[in-house]
């Protein structure tokens, strides 16, 4: 018979531990929750629940089945290394008389708790608990060890037994394990074997279930919860926060999420899956000191809008909103990032001076704005162009929300039309040939925009070229002023915000301002329809690149598509709840139901 590889024996070690399996006692204490029985001065947790279900739930999925008949899950079948892993599958079966799958889930049941600790030299102390089935026990685990030891080694691993407050402590190696009721205990460090005993015989209460620290984030679990890790930072060898942040969009993006990390007391993530979705959440809770004043300016309080609601409503291809006080936020420059960057910033704003007609930037122009900032993308129709360039480009528009639009919506008209002017000089010097850009005002409604008549011409194959992508545009749309790339997309959005924005203004008076939410949104439908269209553009792109074929390179966007197609959205969340910065991302799969916007 073949004898399986030395890779197995790492299988081996892990079954090692449940040699010596015993029958549950009536008299054993009842364990309520695996938290209990971990002593709470571990640094990090991590709970798995229902491990081997989920694997029996994804191997028998419709999701993995159509997966394999894709052209990547069709190559990766093919590797040698998958030929090989079921080749171990089936050698371990041989031995052991048992599936590999079924003794996962003999050994860590139907939950599993692995907690760690520091010692003074270094080396990590770890504990496993493991809730067992109570009629299946190790039984079954345990046969299987004992004739994989006799195949391999002819005879069975030697055991050193040790008692504890009445219960047995064995050991195999540097390995120490016991049974309590239903509950398994492996650990490196017998101490923490013996304060688990000492937790779940009421000789002790200091656990990690009682534990104000990790009560934090490890609150009460869901069904569809599958991890959750609980870390606390100051406690990991050479983990450090930036002090300063050294660029001016990274500080204005992440500067809340790097603030609460620098002051975090624990670090929570959890990993759901429902059938439907995807999701990972995490959760950084500030220590005594909590937030400092100078990160107030990121996730402001803010009155609701509905925008986001809005923009799905019309389909775009995706959405970034980020809430932001601008004017506190460069007030505090210094103190949040690096002196290049806030010299960058600096230069910055002296560029954008010249755009608003000679205003201050930072003294006249953010102080207007308010503190909501949108992004928005959208696939195009090119209608008026008759056919779809190449490549083909989605309009992007940006929406800033103004304090005072009726009077400081012309400051953004006079930015519009001089960065329109110097683009025309700048084509003018590089071509004298080329055309020149026209500023037309256009009504949507009843509300007044601008655009550009950029008097392109296709070439003589009569295939319309990037430019083609491009129709600046701006228009004021109640307290918002929007400036997009296309004419299409701007149309759209004055349609839609103008139209609720009466709406917005009457409920402003009796909503409540909480605490904003940033958010980023990508719909699979857009993306794969943009790359869908430009499949024969990305092709010659990768034809050029790697040197390969037509029908290669082809095949090369084909599989992102066929990627794309199991997917529905994702979405990623940040926002503020008192001292604890939370990031939430959700991946959708194709063919669930739409989730409202929390």
């Amino acid at each position: 018979m073949t004898h399986p590889k030395r890779t197995l024996l790492a299988t081996l070690a892990l079954s090692l531990l449940v040699h010596g399996s015993r029958e549950l006692r009536a008299e054993d204490p009842k364990c309520e929750s695996l938290e209990a029985w971990m002593p709470n001065d571990v640094i990090a947790a991590m709970r798995v629940d229902a491990l081997s279900a989920r694997i029996d739930t994804l191997l028998s999925s419709q999701l993995r089945k159509d997966f394999e008949a894709t052209r990547i899950g069709k190559f990766l079948l093919a590797q040698r290394e998958y030929e090989e892993f079921l080749t171990k599958l089936d050698e371990f079966r041989e031995l052991s008389g048992v599936e590999a799958k079924s003794l996962v889930g003999d050994l860590l049941g139907r939950e599993v708790l692995v907690g760690t600790r520091l010692t003074l030299v270094g080396i990590p102390e770890v504990l496993v608990l493991s809730r067992l089935d109570p009629k299946q026990g190790l039984d079954r685990a345990r046969g299987a060890v004992e004739r994989i030891m006799k195949e391999q080694f002819g005879k069975e691993a030697e055991t050193r037994k040790a008692k504890h407050r009445g219960h047995t402590i064995e050991s195999v190696s540097v390995v120490h394990f016991a049974q309590v009721g239903d509950i398994w205990m492996a650990s490196n460090a017998p101490g923490l074997i013996e304060s688990s005993i000492d937790l779940a015989l009421g000789k002790s209460s200091r656990s990690f279930a009682k534990s104000r620290t990790f009560s934090k984030v490890f609150g009460k679990r869901k069904d569809s919860d599958f991890i959750r890790v609980a870390v606390r930072p100051r406690f990991i060898p050479n983990f450090k926060i930036p002090k300063h942040l050294d660029n001016a969009m990274a500080s204005l993006l992440f500067g809340g999420i790097a603030g609460a990390l620098k002051v975090s007391d624990v670090i929570g993530a959890t990993v759901s899956v429902d059938g439907e979705s995807l999701s990972l959440r995490t959760v950084t809770v500030a220590d005594e000191r909590g937030l400092a004043e100078k990160y107030d300016s990121f996730f402001p309080k803010t009155l609701p809008d509905g925008v986001e609601r809005r923009l799905r409503k019309r389909g775009v291809l995706g959405f970034v909103r980020i809430h932001r006080n601008l004017a506190q936020w460069w007030e505090d420059a210094e103190e949040l990032m690096e002196p290049r960057a806030t010299g960058d910033l600096t230069e910055f704003a002296g560029g954008l001076s010249l755009f608003f007609g000679g205003r201050n930037f930072r003294d006249e122009v953010l102080p207007e704005l308010g503190e909501t900032i949108t992004l928005a993308f959208h696939n195009q129709s090119y209608k008026d162009v008759g056919a779809t360039p190449s490549p083909a480009i989605p309009g992007i528009a940006a929406i800033f929300e103004l304090k005072n639009a009726d009077e400081f919506g012309r400051a953004f008209k006079v930015a519009f039309n001089t960065i329109i002017g110097i683009i025309n000089v700048d084509r003018m010097q590089k071509d004298k040939d080329s055309s020149t850009m026209l500023v037309q005002p256009k009504l949507i409604g009843k509300t007044e925009c601008y655009t550009v008549d950029m008097g392109l011409r296709k070439d003589k194959s009569g295939k319309p070229g990037i430019e083609y992508n491009f129709t600046p545009s701006l228009a004021v749309v109640g307290d918002r002023v929007v400036m997009s790339s296309s004419y299409e997309l701007l149309g759209l959005l004055v349609e839609e915000l103008g139209e609720k924005e009466s709406a917005k203004k009457a409920g402003s008076k009796t909503s409540v301002a909480k605490r904003a939410r940033d958010r980023l949104v990508i719909d699979a439908a857009g993306v794969r329809s943009i790359v869908g269209a430009n499949r024969d553009f990305f092709a010659s792109q990768n034809m050029v690149k790697k040197g390969i074929g037509i029908d290669e390179a082809r095949a090369e966007i084909d599989t992102i598509l066929e990627i794309v197609d199991f997917l529905r959205d994702l979405e990623l969340l940040s926002y503020r709840k008192a001292d604890a910065v939370h990031m939430d991302l959700r991946l959708r799969f194709a063919g669930t139901k739409t989730a409202s916007v929390r």
